[in-house]
């Protein structure tokens, strides 16, 4: 008999979320696009987010119960770098979209990066803007008070298999979004090359960002906005800035370490480069 995988596999890692995760749950649930699997990783909640999810929608007794939505919950606090790589190897999607527990997406997220990356045949399809919510308490569906961040510049494109040209033309003066939830990645790019997330709580999306700007041997650019950021004002990553500080300069040993990774990886890179 057939097994029927789905196409994207969702990421939610999710800690102390009980105010949000119904709300990106919804916003997922919504999608026109629909042949996917969530797959929420719980960071050993100290509140009550992983019960609400396994009540409301796990729970095959309810009345919003979805057999698409798989819930785990870690045997401690691991962090959400951590989390995340955990829901890379549960993944059976053909595609991986990373989400943010605090946050949502609009009804057409899913199958716009899908229908581009069939048509592109990118390893990593990047929408050029995402809404920043203007009312850190919306929920889903509904009204959102959103604005519209675009990057530098909108037009669609493939950036350059010119390894130099690309950090330079397409990063530095063209643009594009560092952030992993503006993106959906092909699993087996992520798979291949042993890219994973550094066990660090600040940037490790950024530097998950370098090893594709590194690796990836198409990165699809698509006029698109399907991304809604919460200006979650209690979230760890939003915390004090002198904090954030002495974490990064703490974690120099690890960055440093997953940069090596990912330049040797490089040397065998399908990128042209010219040094």
């Amino acid at each position: 008999m057939k097994l029927n995988l789905p196409k994207i596999s969702v990421v939610i890692p999710m800690y102390n979320a009980e105010n949000f995760i119904e709300t990106a749950i919804e916003s997922v649930l919504y999608q026109s696009f629909r042949e996917f699997e969530l797959i929420i990783v719980d960071d050993k909640s100290t509140d009550s987010s992983y019960g609400i999810v396994q009540k409301k929608y796990c729970d095959s007794s309810s009345s919003n119960f979805d057999a698409r939505i798989k819930l785990f919950q870690r045997s401690k606090n691991f962090g959400e770098s951590s989390s995340r790589n955990f829901g890379i190897d549960l993944a059976r999607g053909d595609y991986i979209f990373f989400m943010d527990h605090d946050d949502a997406i609009t009804e057409k997220t899913l199958e716009t990066f899908y229908v581009e990356a069939k048509k592109s045949d990118a390893d990593v399809v990047a929408m050029n803007s995402h809404f920043n919510s203007l009312d850190p308490n919306f929920s889903f569906p509904g009204e959102i008070n959103i604005v519209k961040r675009i990057c530098n510049k909108n037009k669609p494109r493939f950036l350059s298999t010119n390894l130099v040209e690309r950090l330079q033309d397409d990063f530095i003066d063209y643009g594009i979004f560092v952030m992993i939830w503006t993106k959906l990645y092909r699993r087996k790019f992520l798979i291949d090359h042993g890219i994973y997330f550094p066990p660090i709580w600040i940037s490790s999306d950024s530097l998950l960002f370098v090893a594709e700007l590194c690796l990836a041997r198409k990165i699809f650019v698509v006029d698109g906005c399907g991304y809604v950021y919460r200006n979650n004002l209690n979230s760890q990553i939003k915390s004090d800035s002198e904090e954030k500080l002495k974490y990064s300069v703490k974690n120099i040993p690890v960055i440093v370490k997953y940069l090596e990774e990912i330049f040797k990886k490089d040397l065998v890179s399908p990128l042209s480069r010219d040094l």
